[in-house]
């Protein structure tokens, strides 16, 4: 989990859901999801914005955060326990890591996400 405050007093959330079925058919999943809490206002409903490749327990190793401008930024580094997806990719992934960071921005209150690119900062 992870939580952000804007300057607003808007709570921004980041967690892992399970789901059953939504992306593999009889079979449970764990995606993350964003919601936010403007002040004085209850809870938006969960958003998916990050799917897992594969079905069961999936790790994310997230951060959340948020910088001067309002603009979140959410750094993860998927994992999963299927073993063969580890054994297949492990070559490829840095030294005591999953598969390597990526980081992922929104402007727009986690209505759009995507990938940072060097025009971003």
């Amino acid at each position: 989990v992870g939580v952000v405050v804007d300057a607003n007093d808007t709570l921004h959330l980041v967690s892992r859901i399970w789901r059953r079925g939504a992306n593999f058919p009889n079979l449970h999943d764990a995606a993350l999801f964003y919601q936010s809490k403007p002040e004085g206002k209850p809870w938006s409903k969960p958003r998916a914005f990050l799917l897992p490749p594969l079905p069961h327990y999936s790790i994310y190793y997230n951060r959340l955060t948020i910088d001067r401008t309002g603009r979140l930024f959410v750094s993860y580094d998927y994992w999963s326990t299927w073993s063969a997806y580890r054994s297949e990719l492990i070559g490829q992934a840095p030294a005591g890591s999953g598969f390597g960071r990526t980081l992922l921005i929104t402007e727009d209150q986690g209505e759009h996400w995507s990938l940072v690119r060097d025009s971003d900062f």
